[in-house]
């Protein structure tokens, strides 16, 4: 269902269609998939459905996804969708970092930490 949804996010094999990858990401998550939830997210962010994309981005984090928790973090550090506010992007920062609760990309942690060093 993942990979349906990502097929037709892209138009891999199939014609384009963001509504029906919508539809698949939304399949996957009823499965408890991270990616799922996410991928949801960037759609309605790419929407600019505001309220929708930062509720799907905490359903993410709810399923372990420490990249959402970046991509959280990124939202109230450039207030995209949100009311600007440094401390709670710096929050979301550090959290993203707990190792122990999330899932994240190496690069992601690299991105944090450049952030992290700049606003210090």
């Amino acid at each position: 269902m993942l990979n349906s949804g990502y097929f037709c996010y892209y138009g891999l094999y199939v014609r384009k269609d963001k509504d029906k990858a919508l539809y698949w990401y939304k399949k996957a998550y009823m499965f408890k998939h991270a990616a799922a939830a996410s991928n949801i997210a960037i759609i309605y962010k790419e929407r600019k459905d505001w309220r929708k994309m930062l509720w799907w981005f905490h359903k993410a984090v709810a399923l372990g996804d420490g990249d959402a928790l970046y991509e959280i973090a990124t939202l109230y550090h450039k207030g995209i969708g949100v009311k600007r506010n440094i401390k709670k992007a710096i929050s979301y920062y550090k959290k993203a970092l707990d190792m122990d609760s999330y899932y994240i990309t190496e690069d992601t942690i690299d991105k944090i930490k450049r952030i992290m060093k700049r606003l210090s």
